[in-house]
């Protein structure tokens, strides 16, 4: 058809994409009318989508057009019986107990996002928290639609793992050193297909740029031993979290990894000096202003 949407507007299934959808298939050839369907959001004016609508609107592609919005209709509305049998199975099932509440100590966590064109219409989140007897959905990186493929993979419970150890040598995700003679030969983890570990890749991989302690660990890890190895890293460490709070019925506590640590903050400091020191430097703390 000629037709340069996708060039405006960012998604085609959004409010403003699905109204000039519709209004072509019903019969509406006019750029500026279709224009006119713009929300207020988009960030593009009437005139550069004018522009963009402006096409031959071919009888050959306009089936085709018809043919694709169908498919993605009826697709949508398997999806929609998925979720809900999903949620009703969910909400069948008998609750791990009451969830422990965070410590006092700990920090209020964020908000759960629970909005979303891709996550289900019920509330994830708290059937999560019913079933397995804690929130999850304080551990940074793991959102409604990441814990809920973690559940799917794994149930609530992770008695068939002893250890966080043997729940991470499940996922691939610790070292597996080729040794030979008391020699290291090779440094890597084994290769595998384990699909709650590339949840947690793609998981960790998301929480890089966060402002929280994971972020910090991520970018620590990707200064030292480059992107790759520092998803691995961050997937293995949001593993053992996770293990650890799936265990012990206990919400994940931002404290214990805060980046003001006292202990942390001690090494940060030591080694700040030995940079200053090795520079001719001495490092001097600022006092207060009286």
């Amino acid at each position: 058809m000629n037709v340069q949407i996708h060039h405006v507007l960012t998604d085609i299934t959004g409010a403003t994409g699905t109204a000039i959808l519709e209004s072509i298939l019903a019969g509406q050839r006019d750029p500026a009318h279709l224009a006119s369907l713009r929300d207020k959001r988009v960030k593009a004016d009437v005139a550069t989508l004018t522009r963009a609508l402006t096409g031959d609107y071919r009888s050959e592609h306009l089936f085709c057009l018809q043919q694709a919005c169908a498919g993605y209709r009826f697709a949508r509305e398997q999806i929609v019986a998925v979720e809900a049998e999903v949620h009703r199975l969910q909400a069948a099932l008998a609750p791990a107990g009451e969830p422990t509440p965070p410590a006092v100590h700990a920090a209020k966590p964020k908000r759960r996002r629970e909005g979303g064109k891709n996550l289900p219409g019920f509330p994830v989140a708290d059937l999560l928290q019913r079933i397995c007897g804690v929130d999850l959905g304080t551990i940074p990186g793991l959102s409604a639609a990441t814990l809920q493929g973690l559940w799917a993979e794994l149930g609530s419970s992770l008695a068939a793992f002893p250890t966080a150890k043997h729940f991470a040598s499940w996922l691939s995700l610790c070292p597996d050193n080729k040794i030979s003679g008391g020699k290291k030969l090779k440094v890597s983890t084994r290769a595998s297909a384990n699909r709650v570990a590339g949840i947690l890749r793609i998981a960790a991989q998301g929480v890089g740029n966060a402002h929280n302690e994971l972020g910090d660990f991520h970018r620590r890890m990707r200064a030292r031993l480059g992107g790759a190895a520092a998803i691995t890293a961050t997937a293995h460490k949001l593993a053992r979290i996770f293990y650890a709070c799936l265990r012990d019925k206990k919400a994940y506590e931002p404290s214990r990894h805060d980046l003001n640590n006292p202990l942390r903050r001690s090494k940060a400091l030591a080694k700040l000096r030995a940079k200053a020191k090795n520079l001719g430097f001495q490092l001097v703390e600022l006092q207060p202003a009286n």
